[in-house]
């Protein structure tokens, strides 16, 4: 997983999350949105995942008192109520 921040500067590779691909298996682009206690975006994160299942659970961690849309382009992945 590469966690890309938009607005700031993030290393081009990360440990975070300690997801590697194994050899030949393509990472896959996802962006997580932070969603504010009015409803409205209040930060956007970037990922790269092997797969859904693996982008769910870094968004996941990002909750933190927020509610986070999962997105891989137009399609959306899942929604993670603070609670969860």
């Amino acid at each position: 997983m590469v966690p890309k921040v938009v607005g700031t500067r993030a290393a081009p590779f990360s440990l975070i999350g300690g997801h590697y691909p194994n050899p030949g298996q393509q990472m896959q682009g996802y962006t997580a949105y932070l969603i504010g206690a009015d409803g409205h975006i209040i930060r956007r994160v970037e990922l790269n995942c092997t797969d859904d299942e693996a982008a769910k659970a870094e968004a996941k961690k990002l909750a933190d008192g927020h509610d986070i849309e999962l997105w891989q382009g137009a399609r959306m992945i899942g929604t993670f109520t603070r609670e969860q």
